[in-house]
């Protein structure tokens, strides 16, 4: 008779591995977001419905990714109110600057597996 060999077990994947893959998923669908909106909606609504059960790395960059989303939706609308007196694009230039900064500093910080310090401000 031949055995069989039980096929090795895959290893399971941590909380914390697919958090920060959620994290770094988050801020790509930010950066490919600015110019179309629909991927940063959805960026956000996978900040806010992961912020609950996160780890404590996970969730400075959710709640992090949330006040991004609100700022940079807050500054666009300012922008378009404001394209009628022609400053809006500066404006719009502006929140997608501040947008891309903060996503490429939250980038950073999770390639080093660091938490976001001060998530609730929008400073760059």
């Amino acid at each position: 008779m031949t055995e069989t060999e039980a096929p090795a077990p895959q290893p399971v994947e941590s909380a914390a591995v697919r958090e920060r893959k959620q994290v770094f998923l988050i801020y790509g669908l930010f950066m490919v977001g600015f110019p179309t909106v629909l991927p940063l909606l959805v960026g956000a609504v996978m900040a806010f419905r992961n912020i609950k059960n996160a780890g404590e790395m996970a969730r400075s960059h959710f709640v992090y990714q949330i006040y991004t989303f609100v700022g940079v939706v807050v500054l666009g609308v300012i922008g378009l109110l404001l394209m009628k007196i022609t400053i809006g694009f500066l404006v719009l230039l502006f929140a997608v600057i501040w947008g891309v900064t903060r996503c490429v500093k939250g980038l950073t910080w999770a390639t080093q597996y660091r938490g976001v310090a001060n998530p609730t401000n929008f400073r760059f």
